[in-house]
């Protein structure tokens, strides 16, 4: 099932980044490209569209621009409708700016919708929440990480981040974050894209993003996302 699931969906991915409501439109996902949508909520005369051109950082850095160009029968013109963004659920802290004005705060995991009359050249930026996380397995299943011992694994924007043992060596034994709670701090590693170190009680950890990982394919040099965490290190 997962062999034929899996390209099934990867294919699919993409007809779902721009969508329309009944509304207005929808941006899912923040992949640099452009995608002319038919308006169904009309106002004037003729047949209304929109077109939306989205420019990403992602998922090296969390910059997002949405470009909105709206065009009736005629040619480019104003037309009011609804925009909804998706905001990440690990995006906790975004920032949201509608034509270059502070917008608020928008919530993590929810549909931001903007409804007012959209100009051709209007913008509205997202600045993502790319702090690294730390995710403990306590939070994901509480029975199970009652009968094994601690452990701990990290998150940078959409990236999964794993220790490889290619590029950092073998673990030496469960981690002591030194007391951090949701997020730790994290230095980039220029001469290895993709790669952070994060700062323990006793020296540093070096993370890579996931689908950099285990390129070497040797049994010898393994990947782990969950590491043995010393136990009472926990920041919470």
């Amino acid at each position: 099932c997962c062999v034929a699931i899996g390209p099934a969906g990867t294919g699919q991915t993409g007809r779902q980044v721009f969508l329309t409501a009944n509304d207005g439109v929808l941006v899912t996902m923040y992949e640099t490209g452009s995608a002319v949508l038919p308006l169904t909520e009309t106002q004037g005369n003729g047949a209304a569209s929109v077109k939306l051109s989205v420019e990403s950082g992602l998922p090296e850095q969390g910059n997002v621009r949405v470009t909105v160009e709206p065009a009736g029968a005629n040619g480019q013109e104003s037309r009011e409708f609804t925009l909804y963004l998706r905001i990440p659920a690990w995006s906790l802290d975004t920032g949201l700016t509608v034509c270059g004005t502070m917008a608020g705060r928008p919530e993590a995991g929810k549909l931001l919708a903007l409804r007012r009359v959209w100009h051709p050249g209007d913008t509205v930026e997202l600045s993502l929440d790319m702090r690294v996380r730390v995710v403990r397995s306590a939070e994901i299943d509480t029975e199970y990480a009652e009968k094994v011992e601690p452990r701990v694994s990290f998150a940078r924007g959409p990236m999964i981040l794993a220790h490889d043992a290619e590029i950092a060596g073998e673990l030496a034994g469960p981690v002591d974050l030194g007391g951090a709670g949701e997020f730790i701090s994290a230095e980039a590693v220029p001469e290895n894209p993709g790669t952070y170190r994060v700062p323990l009680a006793e020296g540093e950890l070096a993370l890579r993003e996931y689908y950099r990982c285990g390129r070497s394919w040797s049994p010898d040099l393994p990947v782990t996302v969950w590491i043995p965490e010393k136990a009472g290190a926990t920041g919470k």
